[in-house]
């Protein structure tokens, strides 16, 4: 019997999907092989946050999934990594745990990236984000999500649940409160809607936490006083981390509205978050340059 059209492009479409995912384990096994970080506890932790979040989405509001990878692989990446990285400055011991740890953040930041990517190749811009809108009250669930998982990784590392103080940081609350309180204010000043203007607020936020953990570590290393550059490294990585998952938050309350737009221009959002995350990561704890090995040898 012949095959329909329809079938024949559905088990096309089958067949690229399966060759697709065969590409990301692939992947994953090379990395695991090669790279000195633990590969598949950093996946393992982003599957964590990410999936439980796109499902509940999905399920609610019939959320586009590759739109959702191609949105929330970065921001979580990103905060799952500056979890790694707080911890590592409150209880690193050794230079051999400084490097294993240091991988392994990375590789949170990297395959939160490359979740983004599949979900920019996988979205078609033609199709609709979401079916309908997300209720006010479904945010609970979400919000749960992205703080929980993160905070478990960081009481996974200690093991100690009062080790969670770490992150409640009245400095970087401040810092985060006064730009969300300016960025408000002038939004409303200039009469524009509240919710689509969030996302650019809280990459502020997350920015300027960039930028004061990069100042900081550049006062301290020239000054040689590492007593004062730890704690302001220390205070803009939460900065940035609560703008981090302020924006994702953000991202879900707009799926409350009915006119939910590209428009917002997430990815290009996404591109600040890894510029400013980058920058600070290899100002402040960035290896030798090829030249300085050699040097040294």
């Amino acid at each position: 019997m012949k095959e329909s059209p329809l079938e024949k492009t559905t088990g096309f479409k089958i067949g690229f999907l399966t060759m697709a995912i065969a590409g990301f384990f692939t992947l994953i096994w090379l990395a695991d092989k090669n790279y000195p970080g633990d590969v598949v506890e950093a996946v393992l932790w982003l599957s964590l946050v990410l999936l439980p979040l796109l499902y509940f989405l999905h399920l609610k509001i019939r959320l586009n999934l590759f739109f959702g990878f191609m949105v929330l692989g970065i921001p979580l990446g990103i905060s799952l990594s500056i979890v790694d990285l707080v911890n590592l400055l409150n209880h690193v011991d050794s230079m051999n745990a400084l490097d294993l740890g240091l991988s392994t953040s990375l590789l949170l930041a990297f395959f939160g990236g490359f979740v983004s990517a599949i979900g920019y190749f996988g979205y078609s811009w033609d199709e609709p984000v979401k079916q309908r809108e997300l209720r006010m009250i479904d945010c609970f669930i979400p919000s749960a999500i992205i703080v929980v998982v993160p905070a478990a990784r960081y009481i996974e590392y200690s093991f100690r649940v009062s080790d969670f103080a770490a992150f409640l940081d009245a400095t970087s609350l401040g810092i985060f409160c006064s730009v969300f309180v300016m960025g408000i204010g002038l939004t409303k000043f200039k009469e524009m809607p509240v919710l689509p203007a969030l996302p650019n607020i809280f990459v502020c936020v997350a920015l300027l936490g960039a930028a004061l953990s990069t100042i900081g570590w550049v006062s301290g290393s020239l000054t040689s006083d590492l007593p004062m550059a730890g704690p302001t490294i220390v205070m803009g990585l939460l900065t940035m981390l609560y703008g981090v998952n302020a924006y994702v938050l953000s991202f879900v309350l707009n799926l409350t509205t009915d006119d939910f737009s590209e428009n917002l221009n997430l990815t290009t959002k996404n591109l600040h978050l890894v510029e400013g995350f980058m920058f600070l990561f290899f100002m402040t704890l960035g290896p030798q340059t090829l030249f300085e090995m050699l040097q040294n040898r």
